[in-house]
């Protein structure tokens, strides 16, 4: 939050609840209506998901405070205290016109949104929740009060139901469905458009936005007509934002912390959570029995792991690291960091005198091959090609594999020699998480379009399934004797890992991640192992600050 002094201070010391007069820039002050922030909650930890009731004045949402699991709680607009509703190890996803809970009994991450469980519904008076559909991630209601949008993850693959059992997606990248008041359409965040898109009843996807940096939680405006968003792109900055249904974008408010939107009452209060994020790195060293935490500034974020584990790869990609990414060496017992550069940290060439680094600066984006010692940096460049990842091939590093989007949207998977010529699709079905290279680099191992886990020969030949691994299993890394295969599961916390063997066809539980401080805790972003099992890292979110506000005088 910011630092407040004059008279500012004096309003929050008188404690009054409606606090924080915001105006334009440049406008006369008896000429903008005001806009206030009234504080709902006052402790530590991580709000998940919030809404109003149908009376508007009463907010239910889950949160997981201090070092406890998810619970949903009750408050009042305009009251400081909050009561838990009995219902734990839980996550409040939305409330109905008939005042009924749509909850998810959570399975995995018991501490933030991500992660899949049992949708379940509960009046708001109280009782006991009722169980109706297994494997769900997230949920809305319809506004008639019966149906509800899903999205789902069976089996290891998302897919989009509104209502319960009519499919309208598969395998997509979207989230958050929320559906328009008249019912007719949903509107997600759409990862693939970096952007917001609509759904209709038959499964058409039509984008409304495109090109955000970020965009964090959407809400319907009551009207129908507008989507309200949190989100952050180079020509709109940081803020609350709006966008009708033919993409015309106005902003409500630039904002300096994330302000993430949860609802909007129809008298056009809006709740919205004032959040303090940060991405941290830990280490672990196999017989150590603690990690070593080697995050630098707010955004840290691993990208690869020497094969002796003593050195490690991470960008920044917050105001730290600045809006072209900051690449960063530091060696594993803690020291200073060596800056490398700008950009994204992907990965170490064999041999560990060069990395692999995501230019984000020119558009499409590129590849740039960047010495850890003396050399020049050397860009790669393919035309109509946007690079998203890659990683170098072993055994000698000459030559790199990476995804791509197409002008024409389609994403592919390609290699090339770096030593000349360009880039071949090494596969035509589209790889969707994951990636562990054998060390041989005869073979890629990932998933692929239904979450079904495949080896994936580089010479182009036809990718074959992995016997013994589930939809879901992504593979991470391949040990040295081609043998062994590490793979997880997305979202589940504590994160297991587990060792998958090619002699015997089984997998068995090797590990479980997590953080020893769980406070604030929201999941686990990244997971590297060596070849030899002895060392690992990972990245993950964490908000030092969690706290919902009603707002009300935006227009």
């Amino acid at each position: 939050m910011l630092a407040l002094g004059g008279a500012a201070a004096l309003l929050l010391a008188a404690a009054a609840f409606w606090a924080g007069q915001r105006a334009s820039i440049g406008s006369k002050p008896e000429s903008v209506a005001p806009v206030r922030h009234g504080r709902l909650t006052f402790q530590r930890g991580n709000v998940l998901y919030a809404r109003f009731a149908p009376d508007g004045q009463t907010v239910v949402y889950s949160a997981a405070w201090g070092d406890r699991p998810a619970e949903i709680f009750l408050a009042r607009v305009g009251s400081p205290e909050s009561r838990s509703l009995g219902i734990v190890n839980a996550n409040l996803l939305a409330i109905s016109s008939r005042s009924e809970l749509a909850i998810l009994l959570k399975k995995t991450n018991l501490f933030g949104t991500v992660g899949t469980g049992t949708l379940a519904r509960v009046p708001l008076a109280g009782g006991a929740p009722r169980q109706i559909l297994e494997d769900v991630v997230m949920a809305d209601w319809a506004p008639n009060g019966d149906d509800l949008a899903v999205l789902r993850r069976p089996g290891g693959v998302f897919q989009l139901e509104y209502p319960i059992g009519r499919k309208l997606l598969t395998s997509t990248g979207v989230e958050l469905p929320r559906v328009s008041p008249d019912g007719g359409t949903i509107a997600v965040i759409d990862h693939a458009e970096h952007g917001i898109s609509l759904v209709d009843r038959s499964g058409v996807k039509k984008p409304v936005t495109r090109g955000w940096n970020y965009v964090d939680s959407l809400a319907w405006h009551p009207s129908g007509k507008e989507i309200w968003f949190a989100g952050i792109s180079e020509t709109y900055d940081q803020g609350i934002f709006a966008t009708d249904l033919s993409g015309h974008v106005r902003t409500i408010a630039v904002t300096t912390d994330l302000e993430a939107i949860h609802d909007i009452a129809r008298n056009g209060d809006v709740l919205v959570e004032r959040e303090i994020n940060v991405r941290e790195v830990l280490f672990g060293t196999e017989g150590d029995k603690s990690e070593r935490s080697l995050s630098w500034l707010d955004q840290s974020n691993l990208g690869s792991l020497t094969a002796d584990g003593r050195t490690l790869l991470f960008d920044e990609g917050g105001e730290g690291g600045g809006p072209k990414g900051s690449v960063y060496l530091r060696t594993t017992d803690g020291a200073t960091p060596v800056r490398l550069g700008d950009g994204q940290a992907l990965d170490f060439s064999p041999d560990e005198k060069w990395v692999l680094v995501r230019d984000i600066t020119t558009d499409p984006s590129r590849l740039m091959i960047v010495p850890t010692g003396t050399g020049e940096p050397r860009a790669l460049s393919f035309a109509g090609l946007d690079v998203r990842g890659g990683l170098f091939v072993p055994p000698d590093g000459r030559r790199v594999i990476f995804n791509a989007r197409r002008k024409d949207g389609r994403e592919g998977d390609y290699i090339v020699d770096l030593g000349g010529g360009q880039p071949r699709e090494f596969t035509k079905e589209a790889i969707t998480e994951g990636g562990a290279l054998s060390a041989d680099g005869k073979f890629l191992a990932a998933l692929g379009p239904n979450g079904e886990p495949k080896r994936y020969p580089l010479d182009g030949g036809d990718p074959q399934p992995i016997p013994g691994l589930e939809p879901g299993d992504i593979p991470i890394q391949w040990s040295a004797d081609g043998d062994t295969l590490y793979v997880t599961h997305e979202g589940e916390v504590p994160r297991p890992v587990y060792r998958y063997s090619f002699a015997t066809g089984k997998k068995t539980l090797w590990k479980e991640i997590v953080p020893a401080d769980r406070t604030g805790f929201v999941r686990i972003e990244g997971f590297q192992v060596t070849r030899d099992g002895r060392h690992h890292a990972y990245s993950f979110n964490r908000v030092t600050a969690s706290d919902l506000y009603v707002v009300r005088g935006w227009k």
